[in-house]
């Protein structure tokens, strides 16, 4: 739940605990999908929030559905299950 997210870390931190990713997380895009895609026991997620979190945050969001869409192929490639909805 990303409502009324203003800062990066703040992002970060929420993304953190939604995802169970672990403690030594490093808060950026490359521990972002090395979590993502080795440690998160999620297959779906559902992000919400969006619209009200700052527009300084935009390019972040962005980021963070090319890394579900990479995700989401890799898990296919594999046979595995991955999905995202972004959900306002």
């Amino acid at each position: 739940d990303l409502t009324d997210c203003k800062y990066i870390m703040d992002l970060h931190l929420r993304a953190k605990k939604a995802l169970k990713f672990p403690d030594f997380y490093g808060c950026n895009w490359s521990a972002f999908w090395d979590s993502l895609s080795m440690d998160s026991p999620i297959n779906t997620v559902t992000v919400k929030g969006t619209k009200t979190m700052s527009k300084d945050l935009q390019p972040s969001l962005e980021t963070i559905i090319k890394i579900f869409e990479r995700q989401k192929e890799r898990c296919t490639k594999y046979g595995l299950f991955f999905n995202y909805v972004i959900e306002d």
